[in-house]
């Protein structure tokens, strides 16, 4: 099917960032890294705008995706500009499109996977170039935020 029948409904350009916080970070930003293999490994090369936001609380808008099987409220997980795992997809999501989160207090990611919207999540952004078999970023002292258009607060 086509793109958007691929994600149960959403438009084909993905993201709809009209309920994302006025300061929202775009995913293109994070893409200014150069990525390549040396001996098996991912080498990375964060270019200037990139290497700036190090340590800078930002916020991103994308897709949760748990990385473990949790029963109960979680501290850790993925945040992603499109979804990783869903019926239909086919363009596999690019390693500078997935960020490791680590909130602050946990939360109920059930809850925040369970309609498959996309949410915003605030953290101070750690770029990850020592550790070539690791992701390339990192949120820490996380929290989702209030979005435009009602959504609850995840606490």
């Amino acid at each position: 099917g086509s793109p958007a029948q691929a994600h149960e409904g959403d438009d084909a350009q993905g993201l709809d960032f009209t309920h994302a916080p006025r300061d929202t970070l775009a995913w293109g930003t994070l893409a200014k890294v150069g990525l390549r293999r040396v001996n098996g490994q991912l080498a990375r090369t964060f270019l200037p705008p990139v290497r700036s936001l190090e340590g800078k609380r930002i916020t991103l808008y994308g897709y949760v995706t748990p990385v473990e099987a949790a029963r109960g409220p979680a501290r850790v997980f993925l945040l992603s500009s499109q979804r990783i795992a869903c019926r239909g997809c086919s363009t596999p999501v690019e390693p500078e499109g997935v960020v490791e989160v680590t909130l602050e207090k946990p939360a109920d990611l059930a809850r925040l996977t369970a309609r498959s919207e996309a949410w915003a999540v605030r953290g101070t952004l750690e770029l990850v170039d020592d550790d070539a078999s690791s992701v390339l970023y990192r949120l820490k002292g996380g929290s989702v935020v209030r979005q435009k258009g009602g959504a609850a607060q995840a606490r």
